[in-house]
Formats: C-alpha cells, structure tokens, sequence
C-alpha cells in the first residue's frame, strides 16, 4: 500500500493506520475510518510474501470506490429494497439505485471508529450508533 500521510479523511483528521504482525510473520493493516481492512501480507513457504486483500492503493482512494472493499458495513449488512423497512412505514436513504446497501450513504464504512485498544496483534474498535 502506497503511504497517504498528507492526506485526512473527511473529518479533516488524520487517518489512524494500525498494522498487526504475528509470529508467523503475517502482517495485517487497518485504519479507523470505516473500521476498513487495507491489506493483509501472507508469507508463503517459498520465502516470499503475497498481498492477500483486495484493496485499494491508499486510505484516501477507499472514499472513492462503492465496492466496499475492506470495509465494516452497517447499520445494516446487505440491500434493503426500496430502502424502507415496510413494517414500520420507515423509508431510508438510498444509495444503490432506489435501494439502500451496506447502512447508506452514512454508513459505518464512512465514519471514523474510536480506537479501544490495541497490541501488535489486536486492535478494538468501537462506534456508537444510537437508535433512530
């Protein structure tokens, strides 16, 4: 992944990269906008090292692409058609079409998650997402 250091994120903040190693010498990266997975490097028995994620090249690159690459959806995971919850006559923003996906055009994926805690091996993150 190429570095991003001059760029923010839409909070103007800057982004909060998290790279997590284990003792077999995998190396993951996260950032804490969209709680988003960037890369996961996986050595091979060969001695070499293979990018195992589907990503983009830099944190600022995933705030223009609607894949949802690596990303932590929510409120809501998949399409909700329509984007209403007819039972309770509650219509949603759209944001695939008339439909909504992923939590819409606010979803988890675009916000910035608080960092709990984190090691060499783990990172916590948390969002708060009151109802209504």
């Amino acid at each position: 992944m190429v570095s991003d250091v001059n760029s923010h994120a839409p909070d103007g903040q800057p982004w909060r990269i998290t790279v997590l190693r284990n003792q077999h010498g995998m190396v993951v990266t996260f950032m804490d906008w969209g709680a988003t997975w960037l890369s996961a490097r996986v050595p091979m028995q060969d001695g070499s090292v293979r990018e195992a994620l589907l990503g983009c090249a830099t944190p600022s690159d995933y705030l223009h692409q609607d894949a949802y690459l690596g990303a932590t959806v929510g409120r809501y995971a998949n399409r909700i058609a329509s984007a209403e919850l007819k039972p309770l006559n509650l219509l949603l923003a759209a944001n695939q079409g008339a439909h909504q996906l992923h939590g819409g055009p606010e979803g988890f994926d675009k916000r910035r998650w608080q960092i709990v805690r984190q090691s060499e091996t783990e990172v916590h993150y948390r969002i708060d997402s009151p109802d209504g």
